[in-house]
């Protein structure tokens, strides 16, 4: 073997070393891309999961308060001797007006 034959084998195995390293590294780039993809998925469901149940907590609350507030209305109509059909009118247009915001929530949700 002359010397230009070895510089070209050197330089070939260099080659590879480099190519080996680098192919390596973007390899290494890659996998932490793709943990930070998997982290960053698992939170945003975890944050829309806790909007949900916000929302479902919140309108739990809203009904237990205008439940109250309309037994307390049936109450008082009761001891002044009315009639409870308006009570009965107004909570089933309360609980459509509710149904009706939740339809709503859920669209803007989509």
């Amino acid at each position: 073997m002359n010397n230009i034959e070895r510089l070209f084998w050197l330089a070939g195995v260099v080659f590879l070393a480099f190519l080996s390293l680098n192919t390596n590294s973007k390899l290494n780039d890659l996998e932490t891309v793709q943990a930070n993809y998997q982290l960053s998925d698992s939170i945003k469901s975890s944050q829309i999961l806790d909007l949900m149940q916000q929302i479902n907590t919140s309108s739990e609350r809203q009904y237990a308060k205008g439940f109250e507030q309309g037994r307390t209305q049936a109450m008082i109509a009761s001891l002044n001797k009315e009639s409870l059909f308006q009570y009965k009118d107004g909570y089933h247009a309360a609980l459509d007006q509710m149904k009706l915001e939740q339809a709503v929530l859920l669209a803007e949700g989509e």
